[in-house]
């Protein structure tokens, strides 16, 4: 991201919010994987997920023929080719890349296996629980703030040096406004924001918010792009 919107001419200041960590031991995972002739489906939202399925399989020995009973349904293309990377093809992926077009769409009858993150969005199994297909929601990693309060990023926030700041999820606003502090003011950026749950989240916060056609990078340059212009 930050190299196209170089290329494009745009001024980039990189500034990691958060971080995934694996949740080692993970008994829940485990638990999980060895009752995978129990489900219908294997439900995952980010590459990071896809990338702490494989190493749980790995440690357990196993590979992707342990995958073989089930379909795989992805949220959007990017965690679609995190499982290409491992040889896997997603067998569904929503019109609309978020959690709850996820649950809304996934063309399940028997159970679902979601392996997420520690605090996913709750839109996802609100969504599965409505049209009452059962699920297990088992958290294979964590989001962790990274950088502490930063006051040099605060300056340039309510200076309006920060005009754009592009937020990828929810947790990288929660990130943001940690770093920055609660009670900055937000008013001179705009949040760049990859999808509705996003910059629903940037508003909560008061940042104003701008949100990409769809929740892509390509989308998401448009977007940014638009924002200078």
């Amino acid at each position: 991201l930050s190299a196209r919107l170089r290329a494009l001419g745009a001024d980039v200041w990189e500034y990691p919010c958060i971080a995934t960590v694996p949740i080692p031991p993970c008994p829940d995972v485990d638990g999980a994987l060895e009752r995978l002739s129990g489900y219908e489906w294997l439900a995952l939202t980010s590459p990071a997920g896809v990338d702490a399925v494989w190493a749980c399989l790995e440690g357990k020995g196993l590979d992707a023929r342990a995958l073989g009973g089930l379909k795989l349904a992805a949220i959007g293309p990017g965690t679609a080719k995190a499982l290409a990377g491992h040889g896997l093809r997603a067998d569904y992926i929503p019109e609309v890349y978020d959690a709850a077009h996820l649950g809304a769409g996934l063309p399940a009858r028997g159970r679902v296996l979601i392996l997420r993150a520690e605090e996913g969005s709750p839109a996802l199994t609100e969504a599965l629980k409505g049209r009452n297909i059962g699920y297990d929601d088992v958290a294979c990693y964590r989001t962790v703030y990274e950088n502490p309060r930063s006051d040099e990023l605060r300056a340039a926030v309510e200076s309006g040096a920060a005009g754009i700041v592009t937020f990828t999820s929810a947790s990288t606003v929660k990130g943001f406004v940690a770093s920055v502090g609660e009670d900055a003011d937000f008013s001179r950026m705009v949040g760049a924001c990859i999808g509705a749950q996003t910059a629903a989240e940037a508003r909560k916060h008061g940042i104003p918010a701008a949100v990409a056609r769809e929740a892509t990078m390509d989308a998401l340059v448009e977007l940014i792009t638009a924002l200078r212009d």
